[in-house]
């Protein structure tokens, strides 16, 4: 009898993870800047008011391990953070 060949099932490829907070949401995303440089985006809102937060990496695995590092506690200390200075 003959062998099967082995079927690779394609990896979903993750760019994007949205946090949901009680009152916010924070989304990060994989991305490049215009240097090409491997870069992390930040994005959530604070009364109407879009704040944005890139970090570049040199590197794609760095970047891709920041990306997994990013957590809830995180996202909450990041926009109390942002509220200090805009108020």
């Amino acid at each position: 009898m003959a062998k099967r060949k082995k079927k690779t099932v394609p990896t979903k490829e993750i760019n994007f993870r949205l946090i949901e907070l009680p009152l916010h949401q924070f989304l990060v995303e994989k991305s490049f800047d215009e240097e090409e440089n491997f870069t992390l985006v930040l994005t959530f809102y604070i009364g109407g008011l879009k704040i944005t937060e890139t970090m570049a990496f040199e590197d794609e695995e760095v970047r891709d391990n920041r990306f997994e590092c990013v957590t809830t506690e995180f996202a909450e200390v990041m926009i109390k953070k942002v509220k200090k200075l805009v108020s």
